[in-house]
């Protein structure tokens, strides 16, 4: 994690209990997180950290930002079945794989408006085309709401253009009649 740069690095996955390299060369990134998340880690970070202090010796150093009590890597069927499952229920929300949160992370980028370049590389895909193939019939509405805006864009910037092209020939003309 760097707190300067709010940012999470992905250097490492947790693949059938075993943390390992990501899959791909575009895997290993980093993931750009807003003021109010970066606050949040911080201080679970900070309780990571007593944590580490009451372990002692017994702390495994894989520097994970979850992990369980002692360091080591979270058991992902026991967030699941103990921790997860209760969440979604809490929030009214079916059942899911946990994989569904990386869907939900693309579909609020889009929404939220970024280009699929960006998404691309918060995603860690290969390539974009691997991104829009997977995620562009979420374009289609924001797409639409780009063409609204495009179209308020021009309403207003043409007149103020129209505006400075008239200012513009008047002083073209006075300067000729001198």
């Amino acid at each position: 994690m760097n707190v300067d740069n709010s940012q999470v690095h992905v250097k490492r996955s947790l693949y059938q209990r075993k943390l390992q390299t990501p899959k791909t060369k575009n895997s290993v990134r980093v993931i750009d997180i807003g003021p109010d998340l970066l606050q949040v880690l911080k201080e679970h970070r900070a309780r990571q950290n007593a944590k580490k202090l009451k372990a002692g010796g017994e702390w495994n150093k894989l520097d994970l930002v979850f992990c369980q009590d002692n360091g080591k890597p979270l058991d992902m069927d026991h967030i699941y079945h103990r921790d997860f499952r209760r969440v979604l229920k809490k929030a009214g929300l079916r059942g899911m794989p946990m994989h569904s949160l990386r869907h939900t992370y693309a579909a609020l980028l889009i929404a939220a408006g970024h280009n699929p370049k960006y998404l691309q590389h918060q995603m860690g895909h290969g390539s974009v085309q691997i991104t829009l193939d997977l995620y562009g019939h979420l374009y289609d509405e924001a797409n639409r709401e780009a063409a609204k805006k495009t179209e308020a864009f021009y309403k207003t910037e043409s007149k103020k253009a129209v505006k400075k092209i008239a200012q513009a020939q008047k002083v073209a003309v006075e300067m000729g009649e001198r």
